[in-house]
């Protein structure tokens, strides 16, 4: 453990050398809720014209539902800041002469992981602080209710994210392990793409019938219906919230495993 946390020290220098990209990834999340703000605001506006009518598109971007969701849709760049990190330290050979260590493999991974939570929790602070910022300037929503998130919820939800944090911390050191720093940040945009497509952190998959029952079955949408029962305070069933982190959980240790074991096959490579 202690081979990891210098190593994970040695990551955090690195990163401190690029603060400008850093601060876009933590930044973006807060970027998204500012745009589909102005989305809700505009469509509200349009549905009080039109006597008062609210579509579900207006209930999705309302911060109890899209905090959560660009919670989730955020954690991706996290991922793709690993891919690069990964991917750059494999191709500057500094992972070939850290191979010679005495070092074993889930070492470079808990060292890569530690940076990529550090930078998830405060992406997720960054994210609902902003959240709770932006839902006040809005006021209440168009059923009258808050545009706020209580303190107690957005705890839990951040909580209830960690399976989520774990699962694209894992995938961004897997892509960065296994492919070169040129064809790894396009695969990793792909895994962005999939987490917002199909997480329906921007499409309301709850109108889409047997799809949504698809992506149920994958890591995304699981996920952000359990953060946003807390963040909403809607009760969906002690069997199904479970259910839904477990389902997070699973694909998340799946991740974890693989990328311990992509980092031991190629320190055995290295050193055949």
């Amino acid at each position: 453990m202690k081979r990891a946390i210098l190593f994970f020290g040695k990551n955090i220098r690195e990163m401190s050398k690029d603060p400008v990209g850093y601060i876009f990834v933590l930044g973006f999340p807060v970027f998204m809720l500012i745009i589909f703000a102005v989305t809700n605001a505009l469509i509200q506006g349009a549905a009080t014209a039109d006597s008062g009518i609210i579509t579900p598109s207006t209930t999705m971007f309302e911060m109890k539902y899209n905090a959560p969701a660009m919670a989730l849709f955020g954690l991706g760049f996290i991922s793709l800041t690993l891919t690069l990190q990964v991917s750059k330290d494999k191709s500057t050979a500094l992972l070939g002469r850290l191979f010679t260590t005495p070092m074993k493999a889930v070492d470079y991974v808990i060292g890569y992981m530690l940076c990529g939570l550090a930078l998830c929790l405060i992406q997720q602070i960054v994210c609902y602080v902003s959240a709770e910022i932006i839902g006040a300037i809005e006021g209440a929503n168009a059923d009258g209710s808050a545009n706020v998130i209580n303190f107690g919820a957005v705890m839990l939800s951040v909580l209830s994210q960690i399976p989520s944090m774990l699962l694209f911390v894992s995938l961004g050191i897997l892509l960065g392990a296994l492919m070169s720093d040129r064809s790894a940040p396009p695969v990793s945009s792909v895994v962005i793409n999939a987490a917002g497509v199909l997480g329906g952190c921007y499409v309301p998959l709850s109108l889409m019938g047997g799809f949504a029952v698809f992506c149920k079955c994958l890591p995304f949408y699981p996920q952000l219906l359990a953060s946003q029962a807390i963040t909403a305070g809607e009760w969906i069933g002690f069997g199904n919230f479970w259910a839904y982190i477990l389902i997070t959980f699973a694909y998340a240790a799946a991740g974890c495993g693989l990328t311990v074991l992509a980092f031991s096959v190629k320190k055995k490579n290295f050193q055949i």
